[in-house]
């Protein structure tokens, strides 16, 4: 654009000017051009940079939900525990024998034997 034109007769350019209302951006149609032509560019990183902060809390939420979720199963964790234990002492034989002696029962010292019926 301005090859043939030598740079001594190129004319500095004010980008920025100083009034009373302090200081002003010079833009002319060059630097209106060359945002027009970085729109897409900018709008493109500006998208990207919301799906990034989206992610971001998005991950972020669901890692406070895994945690919490993890404490309520360790929590549930050691409740079955607690119960399988008391269930295994409970199941004993030596136990029982004295859960059931207040009604009357005995344990059978002799071993069970099958009854078979002839159609004879």
């Amino acid at each position: 654009m301005y090859a043939n034109i030598p740079k001594s007769q190129l004319k500095e350019e004010k980008k920025f000017q100083f009034n009373s209302e302090g200081l002003k951006l010079n833009l002319d149609w060059r630097t209106w051009k060359f945002t027009n032509k970085m729109y897409g560019y900018i709008m493109l990183t500006a998208v990207c940079g919301v799906v990034y902060i989206a992610n971001v809390h998005y991950a972020e939420r669901n890692i406070r939900k895994i945690n919490k979720l993890q404490k309520e199963v360790e929590l549930l964790r050691t409740d079955y525990t607690n119960m399988k234990a008391t269930l295994i002492l409970q199941g004993k034989r030596s136990v029982i024998r004295q859960k059931v002696s207040g009604f009357g029962l005995i344990e059978n010292e002799k071993p069970v034997y099958k009854v078979i019926k002839n159609n004879d």
